[in-house]
This record gives structure tokens, sequence and C-alpha cells, in this order.
């Protein structure tokens, strides 16, 4: 590693003597050489004197995706695979930012009974970059209750509701803007959902499980925009 050495600079000065009137002078210049030891560098860098104009920055959007540790905090579209009301079961879902912290959003998917849909609206606040973060609080109308009894599909039923929920946006590896979700659900279901499971179970049908009060959604979403 050869080491970077700065040396005052050398004076040269060249005189030439007087002509005869017939012949002009020539005109010398007097320079400044700066001479440096060999095998060493320049301390100065080099300097052009035409003035570039400094870069602006390109905001936050630009400033967060240089970086390959942090989100970029304002993915305006993304596409999501997962499970969950969200996801309308087991499916995707598309999300879409108008402003920074205000989504929307609409899931399709199967809920292992039939065809689910949810859709509503999703607020984030982005407490970390280096490795991001986002806590979210989500509001959907869509299923939220799905009642499916073996060897009769007559007697299979979606019903459809409110759900509020809270989830975390991270994302578990860099150089990526995409991330994973995980979320918690508290579906409002109607009356209508426990007398339709009463009245089966008065006619004979067994449930294996309750209906939980509380769903888990998990996710990885796709930066496409």
């Amino acid at each position: 590693m050869q080491t970077a050495m700065s040396q005052e600079p050398v004076v040269v000065t060249t005189v030439r003597k007087p002509v005869t009137v017939e012949k002009k002078a020539d005109t010398i210049d007097t320079r400044e050489i700066q001479t440096f030891p060999a095998g060493t560098a320049s301390s100065r860098p080099a300097q052009s004197p035409i003035a570039v104009p400094e870069k602006k920055s390109g905001g936050l959007l630009e400033d967060l995706s240089s970086d390959s540790n942090s989100i970029i905090s304002y993915d305006r579209i993304s596409a999501g695979l997962g499970l969950g009301l969200d996801y309308g079961g087991l499916g995707a879902n598309i999300l879409l930012y108008p402003h920074r912290n205000i989504g929307v959003f609409f899931g399709l998917g199967y809920n292992f009974v039939k065809t689910g849909v949810n859709s509503g609206v999703k607020a984030r606040i982005i407490v970390g970059s280096s490795n991001y973060i986002g806590l979210s609080a989500l509001a959907m109308y869509g299923y939220n209750a799905a009642i499916g009894v073996s060897n009769r599909p007559d007697l299979n039923k979606v019903f459809y509701g409110f759900s509020l929920g809270i989830g975390i946006d991270y994302r578990p590896w860099g150089g990526t803007d995409d991330y994973a979700f995980t979320g918690i659900y508290l579906p409002v279901r109607k009356p209508e959902v426990q007398e339709y499971v009463d009245n089966l179970k008065s006619s004979g049908v067994q449930f294996d499980r309750k209906l939980s009060p509380v769903l888990i959604a998990i996710g990885y979403r796709i930066t496409i925009r």
C-alpha cells in the first residue's frame, strides 16, 4: 500500500539574455512545478475548473431505495400472497397506497369452504428504516366466518361482515424491497352465525372445533411500484 505524501513545490524560473532590437525577445512563462518522490502519489486530488452542480436528493423514496436494508417507505402498489382474511382465506391481494400512510386493498382466495373476498383500508406508521418495521391498523368488510360440513356441501355457508385488526410489516432479509406481513384480526360476526351453528347442532351435526374469536394472517408482499 502506497502512502500519499505532500511536498513543498519547487519554483523554477528561466531567464533569457536580452536580444538585439531587430529580434523580439521570446516570452518565457514562469511556471510552478510540483514534484513528488518516486513511488508516491499526490495527496491533493485533481480539481476541474468547471463547476459541477450539486445533485439534489430525490426525496425519501429515492434515499431509502438506495439502502439495501430499508424498504421503499412509499410502496404505492404491491401484491401479496398469504393466508388470512385480507387474502380471502388462502389467496392473494392487491394493496394500493394513494397516500404514504393510508392504503386500500382487495383480497380474493379460498377459505376451504367457498371463495372468500375481502376489501378494506390499511393505515400504517413506519418506525424503522435500517431493517424496515411498519405498524398498521386494518378495517375490512368481507368474509369473516366459514362453516363446512363433511359430506354435506349443501350445508356449507360463508358469512360476511366487518373485521378489525392490527399488523406488522417487516423485512426479514435485505437486498429487496419486498417484505413480510403478520396480522391479528377480530371478526365482528353477526348473531346469525351462531344461530346457524346452533341449528346445525340441533340437527345432529357435530363440530370438531368452535369458531375462533381471533384470527391470524401471514403473507409476503411483492413491491410492484
